[in-house]
C-alpha cells in the first residue's frame, strides 16, 4: 500500500530512532526561515546528515539549537526590515529628486552652495544655453523652496524674508524708507511674508543696508528696520483717526465730478470708435 502524503505536512525521514528533516521541513515545523538554518549550518551551529543529493538535520539537534536558531532569525528578520527600510527612504529621495529640485533646508543649502560654486567658475566661453538652464533651475528651486515654506509659515504662524530680483522695468515703492525707484536690473529687494502672506516690501538699498551694516546679524538689523515701519504705521495710524472724526476733509466737487464723468464717457466712445473690426464678434 501506498502510504498516504501529507501536502502541509511532509513525510519524514527516519534512520535508526532518529527522525529526519529537509532544511524546507525544518524551517516549516519549527517556524524558521530556511535562510536562517543554511547560515547555521554554514556556520558549524547545526550539523547535517548527507543522504544523496539533500542534506538532513535531526529532531534532536534542531530542539537542541533552537534558541539560538529563533535568536539568529530574529536578527535576520531585523536587519531584513533595516535594509527594507533604507531601500524605500533612498528611493524615495531619488523620485523626490528626479522630480523636483532638492527640498528640506539641507537639500536647498547644498544647492545653493553649488549654484554659486557654478557662477563663479563660469566665464564668457561658457555656453549662454548652460547658463540660462543653470538660471532657469534656480528659480524653480526658489519658486519651490517658497511654496514649502509659505505653507508652513501659514500654519506656524511665522514671519520670514524672501529675496527677488528687480527687472529695472517696474517701480517699487519701499514700505521700510518709503523710496519709489525702478532700481537696476537684478537688484536684490526683500519680501516680507507674514503667517504666509505678502504684507511689506523692502527694497535693495534697506536690504543691502540691514545686511552690511557692523552693528549685529542680519537678523537684528532686519528688525531694527521694523522700529521705524512700525513708528511710521502708528503716526499714520493718529492720522486716519483724526481725519475720521475732527480735521477737514476735501472731496471732488458736484461740478468736477461731473466733467470726470462726461469724460470718462467721452473716452470710452472714443475707444470703442478705434476698435480694430477684426476684433468685432460674429452676429
Amino acid at each position: 500500500m501506498t502510504p498516504f502524503h501529507d501536502e502541509e505536512h511532509p513525510q519524514e525521514e527516519t534512520t535508526g530512532t532518529e527522525t529526519l528533516f529537509t532544511l524546507e521541513e525544518a524551517a516549516d515545523k519549527w517556524h524558521i526561515r530556511p535562510e536562517t538554518l543554511q547560515q547555521a549550518v554554514d556556520d558549524g551551529q547545526l550539523f547535517i546528515i548527507e543522504k544523496g543529493e539533500k542534506h538532513y538535520v535531526t529532531g534532536q539537534a534542531m530542539e537542541a539549537s533552537l534558541d539560538y536558531l529563533q535568536e539568529l532569525d530574529l536578527m535576520k528578520e531585523e536587519a531584513a526590515a533595516n535594509d527594507l527600510i533604507i531601500y524605500l527612504k533612498k528611493k524615495k529621495t531619488k523620485e523626490r529628486m528626479e522630480e523636483d529640485p532638492p527640498n528640506g533646508n539641507a537639500g536647498f543649502q547644498a544647492f545653493f552652495e553649488n549654484f554659486t560654486h557654478q557662477l563663479q567658475s563660469w566665464n564668457r566661453s561658457i555656453p549662454h544655453g548652460f547658463v540660462k538652464r543653470w538660471l532657469e533651475r534656480f528659480f524653480k528651486t526658489i519658486e519651490l523652496k517658497k511654496k514649502k515654506e509659505v505653507e508652513t509659515e501659514w500654519e506656524e504662524r511665522q514671519v520670514s524674508l524672501k529675496l527677488g530680483f528687480m527687472t529695472g522695468q517696474n517701480e517699487m515703492a519701499c514700505d521700510f524708507c518709503e523710496v519709489h525707484d525702478h532700481f537696476y536690473p537684478g537688484a536684490i529687494f526683500a519680501d516680507v511674508y507674514v503667517d504666509g502672506q505678502l504684507k511689506w516690501i523692502m527694497c535693495p538699498n534697506c536690504l543691502l543696508y540691514c545686511k552690511e551694516q557692523a552693528n549685529g546679524s542680519m537678523e537684528q538689523n532686519v528688525r531694527a528696520r521694523f522700529h521705524y515701519l512700525a513708528h511710521r504705521l502708528e503716526k499714520e495710524a493718529r492720522r486716519a483717526r483724526s481725519l475720521a472724526v475732527t480735521e477737514d476733509f476735501q472731496v471732488p466737487s458736484r461740478h468736477e465730478w461731473e466733467a470726470w464723468e462726461t469724460a470718462s464717457f467721452a473716452l470710452r466712445e472714443v475707444a470703442a470708435s478705434n476698435r480694430d473690426p477684426a476684433e468685432e464678434p460674429f452676429e
